[in-house]
């Protein structure tokens, strides 16, 4: 890959924990220093520059594609606007690998014949139970009932399973492979294979498909489905694993390890000198030093897990008194969930001015497939799988099927399908308080600054709508609100 050769005005590196200990210096020359920032403050002050457009790109890619980023970032709005641009690039180190794990397991496991049986057992029996679920509504479904329809869809698998001549040699096969056996289990099914025959023998399969199916009709019954095929794929997800180890605990140990990442960037800089700074503290005191003189307005893009990014940038912020001040917030795609976008836009609302939402048509989202057979896109998965809970319950342990995420229509509409809960109400509420703060894409014939096109979580900042709005916001004298 060539070097990075873009000027350090227009960008600042986060390296290993947030500091300014960079991880791809040697590779690609992507670092910064404090002084690098020290210089970026004071272009702005010798150039009288009155608004800075800050970008915070997504999480878990490599910090040379971050870099291109910042290029295209630093090009739409040196073009069009008189703001300057400084992007945020954030190494993911080790986190990297894991996401290319993560990503090739699901391919992987998606591939498998046994997965692919596992599907064509669960669902028609799910759909038909399910829909049953739905049509007859939330509030008329007894426990008892739930517990007779599980108990009879655990029985109807069994019988599925017993008059499917493949299974066992599935089993065989890829039980192993795939980690829907460990080895106790492998070892013990070719035991009963041998002395009792397939009937016991795939006593785990079934009982595993049984969970898996009851996980589905809880969903569906709560209205908490992704759809039928995408419900009974990540409820699978959670079955199946590579190499020891669980997809289901690897989505999440990445998830919770780049949240992990945002929140250092940000953490108090007490005692810590040089390039052990945690890089985006030192940026905002820098920041906070030079608007307590000087007349600077703060406008702050991000996408997906870049706005969990600013979750943590707002939090820390308040609550260790860094004393910076944003006028607009622009989230295109956000990944935050709820409880972290309370406890930052909502419960720091007093630190910057107005904030916009950029955020796929339900339809949109559904196609944005994320990969074969799981149609959905990268919210719908992370909604779907990398979200926990920190109590957790018989049926699903910590997990949290159907985590609301804030990038997604399904849970921000003003009529959800399911119960929300109060923390959803107040979000939701808050959200939609001002009409001006969510922008449903594709859209082209709303006001200047509500429009984008974009269908894809990896298409916002390339739409030419979207580009339209950043150009807009930034050129505008007033808050978006």
């Amino acid at each position: 890959m060539p070097e990075f050769d873009l000027d350090k005005k227009y960008w600042v590196n986060f390296g290993k924990k947030g500091t300014f200990k960079g991880l791809a210096d040697e590779i690609w020359g992507i670092s910064s220093k404090p002084e690098d920032v020290d210089d970026i403050f004071d272009y702005i002050r010798e150039n009288s520059i009155s608004t800075l457009a800050i970008y915070i790109h997504g999480g878990l890619v490599p910090e040379y594609f971050g870099g291109k980023s910042a290029k295209a970032f630093k090009s739409l709005v040196n073009n069009s606007t008189n703001a300057h641009p400084v992007t945020f690039i954030w190494e993911s180190g080790p986190l990297e690998i894991y996401a290319e794990k993560f990503t090739k397991s699901l391919k992987s496991i998606i591939l498998k014949k046994l997965f692919k049986k596992a599907v064509n057992i669960l669902e028609p029996r799910v759909k038909v139970a399910g829909e049953g679920l739905e049509n007859k509504g939330l509030s008329n479904i007894t426990v008892t009932e739930m517990e007779e329809l599980d108990n009879e869809l655990a029985e109807q698998l069994a019988n599925d399973i017993d008059e499917d001549n493949q299974v066992v040699t599935l089993l065989q096969d890829e039980g192993i492979e795939t980690g829907f056996l460990t080895e106790k289990e492998y070892e013990e099914f070719n035991k009963s294979l041998a002395v009792f025959g397939a009937f016991k023998a795939t006593a785990s399969f079934k009982a595993k498909l049984a969970v898996a199916g009851s996980r589905c009709l809880w969903r569906f019954v709560k209205r908490r489905g992704h759809g039928l095929l995408e419900t009974i794929s990540e409820e699978l997800f959670r079955i199946f694993n590579i190499a020891g180890e669980n997809i289901d605990d690897i989505g999440q140990l990445l998830w919770s390890g780049m949240r992990d990442k945002t929140d250092y960037m940000f953490s108090p800089n007490n005692g810590r000198t040089g390039l052990n700074q945690y890089a985006g503290t030192y940026f905002l005191e820098e920041l906070s030093r030079y608007q307590e003189g000087n007349n600077l307005d703060v406008d702050v893009f991000c996408t997906s897990a870049g706005a969990v990014a600013v979750s943590n940038m707002l939090k820390n912020n308040k609550a260790n008194a860094y004393g910076a001040n944003f006028r607009n917030l622009v989230l295109m795609a956000p990944a935050n969930n709820f409880e972290d976008f309370k406890e930052s836009f909502i419960e720091c609302n007093d630190t910057y001015k107005s904030f916009r939402i950029f955020a796929m048509k339900d339809d949109k989202e559904k196609d944005d497939n994320f990969m074969i057979i799981y149609r959905n896109s990268l919210l719908y998965l992370i909604s779907g799988i990398l979200e926990r809970k920190e109590k957790g319950n018989i049926l699903f342990g910590r997990n949290y099927p159907d985590a609301p995420i804030i990038g997604m229509e399904r849970h921000t509409s003003e009529n959800a399908k399911y119960n929300r809960t109060s923390l959803e109400k107040e979000v939701c509420q808050f959200i939609r308080s001002n009409s001006n703060q969510l922008v449903l894409s594709p859209v082209e014939d709303n006001p200047p600054g509500h429009n984008c096109t974009s269908v894809s979580h990896g298409g916002f900042l390339k739409d030419p709508k979207m580009k339209e709005s950043v150009i807009h916001i930034l050129n505008s004298d007033v808050p978006m609100n």
